[in-house]
């Protein structure tokens, strides 16, 4: 086993190309089979696309691995340190009530893929939460069957998937720099910088499929610049899976995916533009391959009818509303979309649209502000502020680091610049300091959540009862929430991934209801409407803060048996 592992990361020989070629194609005719069949034929093309995904983490994992202990045995410090922190505060937060958030919506969707596990088909090619692709909610859901449903089971769920990501970019932009001849710690600027930008950050700690997206973005610009430089199984099986799930995931992606495909194409047109030392036929036929695999995938998900509303304007919007909200976007502190690094972007963006930097990165200029616009400008399913409609633009993020990166890395070399370790460690440094404030401070434009901050506590606590309760049967706990705040009052939608067979009761008006009257196993919630008690009940107060916002949280819990 460990060395067919082993052998997924050797170079495929010239003309044996096309053994992957055909497992494409195999793979893509199942993935129309399965549309078109349904029942245990979906049922199969899901089991095989989850192991994809599994042996896709495992190989990004396994070069991410290769390269800490590479740096250990080159004693580089500053770059082990640097990922040690990072992958520190990325896996503490889970499940910590305290500083990440919890979702309504992240519950609802962990819950849609706990239930296609017990379909016929996974509900494969089905749809789920307000319509999305229900695929990506069977990967979100793994960790939940794994391991029981809880709060770092479903934060895992999201996360996972951000962090292979991750790792993925990380060991991409490290190839990079070294293929092009400079000191591989200078990928450290664009790795730390990444967590600059306030809403990266932000909304991973919402753990939500709003980070899904840019997840598969880092994932894609990784795992391309891994196949420029290793022609192997592994390379190409990750970057056929990342292309044709950017298809089936969270409306942004599909910008994401656009990209993709044209780099894809330019790579097999533009072959002298490649830094590499592989055989450009051999790639350029692995990649045409993969760019129709893409297609196809995305095609089904057209022929079966998407419903995210991918198309659809928001209504009664003008020029000067536009041009309003991207001024918002550039310079207003309460969006703060680039953080830092507003200043540098906008000068990329203005010197590639005059053409200083080439036809490349002005396509890509391009591409960028088409993606600002769209998510400006797309309706959705609610009418957000500027703030919260720039979460659709996140993927945006990772590709102006990449390019401005790429333009850096060529700028040394022209000219013969160099940056010391030490200084690319300074800037790593500074970079954490703020990922720093941006995990431990909530951002302003953020506060939508604040209303419900005591949910997540009264969850967590709901959570950890219900198992010292000890019941035969999940369903024979009632759960009774006392609240007048109307924002508080879709308990369900969290029950239904933490506690799906348990009875949840809501009162807004502190009444009991008759069907809690009499039972056994009851628990009982309130937060700070209930303060001056309910007739009938000993409640006990529960004080804790919440350390991003700085709020001390107070509720009340019982239990009656």
């Amino acid at each position: 086993m460990a060395q067919a592992f082993k052998g997924l990361f050797i170079q495929i020989p010239f003309g044996q190309e096309n053994r992957v070629i055909f497992l494409l194609a195999g793979s893509a005719c199942l993935e129309l089979f399965a549309y078109m069949a349904g029942g245990y034929v979906a049922r199969l093309a899901a089991m095989i696309w989850i192991a994809q995904s599994l042996l896709a983490a495992l190989c990004v994992s396994y070069w991410y691995v290769e390269n800490l202990l590479n740096a250990w045995n080159k004693k580089q410090f500053p770059f082990l340190i640097t990922h040690s922190i990072i992958l520190c505060i990325l896996t503490f937060v889970l499940g910590s009530p305290q500083i990440a958030d919890v979702s309504p919506e992240a519950a609802l969707q962990a819950g849609a893929g706990i239930d296609a596990f017990s379909s016929i088909d996974f509900n494969y090619n089905g749809k789920a939460f307000l319509g999305y692709p229900a695929r990506q909610y069977l990967l979100v859901a793994l960790p939940s069957k794994l391991f029981g449903s809880s709060l770092f089971a479903l934060h895992l769920g999201f996360a996972w998937l951000f962090i292979i990501g991750f790792m993925a970019f990380s060991v991409g932009l490290q190839r990079l720099t070294a293929r092009l001849g400079r000191p591989e710690s200078l990928a450290l600027v664009p790795i730390s910088l990444l967590f600059s930008f306030p809403f990266i950050p932000e909304y991973y700690l919402i753990f939500e499929q709003t980070i899904l997206p840019i997840s598969l973005t880092l994932f894609a610009i990784g795992i391309v610049l891994i196949a420029l430089d290793e022609f192997s199984p592994a390379a190409l099986i990750a970057l056929a899976w990342v292309s044709a799930f950017l298809s089936h995931t969270y409306t942004p992606a599909l910008a994401a995916l656009g990209l993709l495909l044209v780099s894809l194409l330019l790579l097999c047109l533009k072959p002298s533009q490649m830094d590499m030392n592989l055989d450009r036929h051999q790639l350029k036929k692995v990649f045409l391959a993969i760019f129709g695999y893409a297609v196809i995938f995305l095609l089904a998900t057209v022929l079966a009818g998407r419903e995210d509303r991918v198309a659809q304007l928001r209504e009664s919007s003008s020029a000067f509303d536009l041009l309003t909200s991207v001024l918002a976007v550039l310079t207003d502190r309460n969006v703060a979309f680039f953080g830092v690094l507003d200043l540098p972007i906008l000068a990329y963006l203005i010197a590639s649209l005059l053409g200083f930097f080439g036809r490349i990165h002005f396509l890509v200029s391009v591409w960028v502000i088409g993606v600002l616009m769209a998510a400006l400008q797309l309706q959705g399913y609610t009418q957000y502020d500027v703030a919260s409609i720039m979460q659709r633009a996140l993927i945006i993020l990772p590709v102006l680091l990449t390019a401005m990166y790429l333009i850096f890395l060529r700028w040394m070399a022209s000219n013969s610049v160099g940056l010391s370790g030490r200084s690319a460690c300074v800037i790593a440094l500074s970079a954490l300091i703020v990922l720093f404030s941006n995990v431990l401070h909530e951002h302003r434009s953020f506060r939508y959540l604040n209303s419900i901050v005591p949910f997540k506590f009264i969850l967590n606590d709901m959570n950890a009862d219900i198992k010292k309760m000890g019941v035969e049967q999940p369903k024979q706990v009632d759960i009774l929430f006392f609240t007048d705040n109307q924002l508080m009052t879709n308990l369900k939608d969290y029950a239904r991934y933490l506690f799906p067979a348990a009875h949840v009761y809501v009162s807004t008006d502190k009444a009991i209801p008759n069907e809690v009257a009499n039972s056994k196993n009851l628990l009982i919630y309130g937060d700070e409407s209930i303060a001056g008690g309910i007739a009938g009940l000993q409640l006990q107060a529960v004080g804790v803060k919440d350390v991003r916002t700085g709020a001390q949280v107070k509720y009340y819990r019982g239990r009656v048996e």
